[in-house]
């Protein structure tokens, strides 16, 4: 049976898309402008068209909308009409070809500027050095949606930008420090105990003696955060031989580190400045100085959307399901929710494997 939620999830992204796009084609000049700018990747030019419009918050789905359209052309132009087959190519076998290629920069480099272009010929040649023909349109479509991904830019932060507008509200730099180390909604929980925020509280207090806010919340992310992030990366992932470590920490570099002025670390509002002067010369401007910033994480919105059906059936079968505040689960096509559904399956996982109910 299909997830309703998740069916009105589509559909309502399906709506706000359409209102957007109408609101955008209102305008022939604005629209134009739009479809160049995503044309040139100008980031900047896209997202002051949308602003000026009012349309920030649908920025994802408007520049998907172009881009869907945009790579269907482009992709017709460099690779010709798709080729009808009973076979159709083996996505594993195009993603090992494309870690191939990802591992040349020059290559890359090469695609980039033959994309640019549009040189279909070039395309051709470049598609069949790398035996790439039967992936043709799968690959175009692929480089299509890097190039989409370099025009969306901030907007595909959707949940910082979401973080940014409730922390405006709150004077307080403790709570606008706790709230970015909330993960997902405590009310879910019906063991919550509100206990917790007070012990947060108190011990960014302890952090804040004879210290800038700023320096408290360096302080507190050392003692605290820092040692959760080592039992969860390189505790559980070494036991279970899995290579993920957290980067910088050899004791000279954290020492060092530490002795740095932390006004040092924030200049007119760019974040890392040291890491990026230490960067310059080594990495390209594009990494160097990108906004967009991401772990490299997996992808758990695509898992709880594609498995919704699933994650609400183990839940709410769950012998621990009285723990769960479930009318608050929140299971849809959008996956600003995903995190907290997430966290909340491999808790019941966890009590289920360890716990008795």
């Amino acid at each position: 049976m299909a997830d309703q939620r998740f069916e009105t999830g589509v559909v309502r992204d399906l709506v706000d898309e359409t209102k957007a796009i109408g609101e955008l084609a209102r305008s022939e000049e604005a629209f134009r402008s739009a479809v160049a700018a995503f044309q040139s990747a100008d980031r900047q030019a896209f997202q002051a068209i949308l602003e000026k419009l009012r349309l920030t918050d649908h920025c994802r789905l408007v520049c998907e909308w172009i881009r869907s359209k945009q790579c269907v052309l482009l992709c017709f132009r460099l690779c010709g009409p798709p080729i009808l087959t009973d076979n159709p190519p083996d996505p594993r076998a195009l993603a090992e070809a494309i870690a191939r290629l990802s591992a040349d920069e020059a290559a890359i480099r090469e695609l980039a500027a033959i994309v640019e272009k549009a040189d279909a010929q070039a395309f051709q040649r470049f598609v069949a050095a790398y035996k790439l023909e039967r992936f043709c349109h799968l690959f175009c479509h692929w480089v299509c949606y890097v190039r989409y991904q370099l025009v969306l830019g901030d907007c595909f932060q959707d949940s910082y930008r979401a973080l940014f507008a409730r922390m405006r509200n709150l004077s307080s730099p403790a709570e606008r420090f706790e709230m970015t180390h909330s993960k997902g909604d405590v009310h879910l929980y019906h063991f919550y105990q509100p206990s917790a925020h007070q012990s947060f509280h108190d011990a960014f207090e302890q952090c804040l003696v004879d210290s800038t806010p700023l320096e408290a919340m360096l302080r507190f992310d050392r003692r605290y955060f820092l040692s959760g992030l080592l039992n969860i990366d390189d505790k559980m992932c070494g036991r279970h031989s899995l290579e993920s470590r957290p980067s910088f920490l050899h004791q000279r570099l954290v020492r060092h580190v530490n002795a740095v002025q932390p006004s040092a670390l924030l200049c007119d509002g760019e974040l890392k400045p040291v890491l990026r002067r230490i960067g310059a010369g080594i990495l390209p401007r594009s990494v160097l100085h990108r906004t967009d910033k991401m772990g490299f994480t997996t992808p758990i919105g695509t898992f709880v959307n594609h498995s919704a059906g699933r994650i609400r059936e183990v839940i709410t079968s769950s012998p621990f399901r009285h723990l769960y505040d479930l009318k608050k689960l929140n299971l849809t096509a959008e996956t600003k929710f995903s995190r907290e559904v997430f966290g909340l399956l491999m808790l019941d996982l966890w009590l289920n494997e360890y716990a008795t109910a």
